[in-house]
């Protein structure tokens, strides 16, 4: 069953980590919280939780803790060419989304 690595504030965080874990090999889910709205007001803006399994979640929440978002000291060069790894990933995975949907 799978557990929750994490909680993000929004689907990109969470996407940008799921990209990090996928590219070190740990295969992980993300669960959206859409949140609620009443008329044009956003009452709660919906969060992100990064899933995974049972076995990888120890591993999972160690490369996540290297590069916490506010810990500059921590961000060693391999992590942060994951982390630009994981970006151009989410980029082109939007890119060809928005190409289908327009096609």
């Amino acid at each position: 069953m799978p557990t929750v690595v994490a909680r993000y504030r929004s689907r990109v965080e969470a996407e940008l980590a799921r990209g990090m874990l996928e590219a070190e090999g740990i295969t992980v889910s993300v669960l959206v919280d859409e949140g609620e709205t009443a008329g044009v007001h956003t009452v709660y803006e919906g969060g992100a939780r990064l899933l995974a399994r049972d076995e990888d979640v120890d591993r999972a929440r160690a490369l996540l803790a290297e590069v916490e978002p506010g810990s500059g000291s921590n961000l060693q060069p391999t992590s942060m060419a994951v982390w630009l790894t994981a970006l151009v990933v989410l980029a082109a995975v939007l890119f060809l989304a928005v190409r289908v949907v327009l096609n």
